[in-house]
């Protein structure tokens, strides 16, 4: 096989290249576990429905008979098939000593030379015999099923309303099961090859949705980890900017404050609100101011309301007349004024 055979394959040729990858990836998996585990997590139950003629009869592992409505449903859907050997061709094989998988590889692509059988004629299994660890060398039961009378043990199956886990051969009444033809069979397009392959999907689906799952917790680890480090980096840089923010802020206020007092203790803002607030009329002869309050005395040539004058200010409020005025009296229609006031915005705390 070529890449450009590769690029040629239909979607149906391609599913069967991945159908067998799963299945031999998980084959690989399951003979790397230890025996025990193996046993353990098998999908194989106690019940094997052994299908002698026309006949079927139920029996645990241990040879003892098990009555057909004794089974539970969940007993039909995990039964183990097996039929007589003498359907079974069989064959002692010499091989180095090599894992199973190998084996069944090798065997795979010498099916037609060890066989009187085309390879898509048939289904196989081995089974492991002996080991000679001196030598070097293992002998492998092999075991061929056409695929037809594989096929018709299924159909056999399913009129007795059972969904095998295996398929396999027995010698003799409580003798052990031998092979299992069903992932073969499945592989190869069998009949029940959908529903036998529904557990490995599963188990890929569930395999990809933690791998999804840890994938995007460890991104995410990684991704706060590198804030992290960010943060821990800028801390130091952002302390001194902090600090000198305060800095800028405390310099500020007290920039403001004095502004604020330069503006309250000068001289022109108080005279410039006492020339806006004098009538047209009116002019004074005296003006004191202590920073506080300041003091007009002088004259109008006319009626002048002083103090709603100085009361109109923003700037001058709680005008008031003194009580003696300093001013000497002037000529019909002069008339002098002596009034007080205190400066700064009124409502503002003085």
């Amino acid at each position: 096989m070529n890449f450009k055979d590769i690029l040629n394959a239909d979607l149906h040729t391609v599913g069967q290249w991945v159908r067998r990858g799963v299945d031999w990836w998980i084959d690989e998996l399951g003979q790397a576990m230890p025996a025990a585990w193996r046993q353990r997590f098998s999908a194989r139950r106690d019940v094997i429905a052994e299908l002698d003629g026309g006949r079927v009869v139920f029996r645990g592992k241990a040879g003892a008979t098990i009555e057909s409505d004794a089974l539970s449903r969940r007993e039909r859907d995990r039964v183990q098939l097996a039929v007589p050997m003498t359907q079974v061709l069989t064959r002692v094989l010499e091989f180095p000593l090599l894992p199973m998988t190998d084996i069944r590889r090798m065997v795979a692509l010498d099916i037609d030379r060890l066989t009187p059988f085309h390879a898509d004629a048939v289904v196989f299994d081995t089974e492991l015999l002996r080991r000679d660890a001196e030598r070097g060398r293992q002998q492998i039961l092999l075991g061929v099923m056409p695929k037809a009378a594989a096929g018709d043990a299924l159909d056999r199956a399913q009129t007795l309303d059972l969904m095998p886990v295996s398929l396999g051969a027995f010698a003799g009444v409580g003798a052990n099961t031998h092979f299992d033809f069903l992932p073969a069979l499945a592989g190869g397009g069998g009949r029940l090859s959908a529903r036998a392959r529904l557990p490995y999907w599963w188990a890929v689906v569930v395999a990809l949705l933690i791998l999804n799952f840890w994938l995007i917790g460890y991104r995410d680890s990684v991704e706060v980890d590198s804030l992290k480090q960010i943060v821990d980096s800028q801390a130091e840089p952002v302390q001194v900017a902090l600090r000198l923010r305060d800095k800028v802020d405390a310099e500020a206020g007290r920039r403001a404050a004095l502004i604020e007092r330069r503006n309250a203790s000068s001289a022109m803002r108080v005279l410039d609100a006492v020339t806006k607030a004098l009538p047209a009329n009116a002019w004074t002869q005296t003006f004191e101011w202590n920073g506080q309050t300041v003091h007009l005395a002088g004259y109008s040539n006319g009626p002048a309301d002083m103090l709603k004058a100085l009361e109109s200010s923003p700037y001058l409020h709680n005008a008031h007349t003194m009580s003696q005025s300093a001013l000497p009296a002037k000529a019909s229609g002069m008339q002098s004024f002596d009034v007080s006031a205190d400066t700064g915005k009124k409502g503002a705390a003085k």
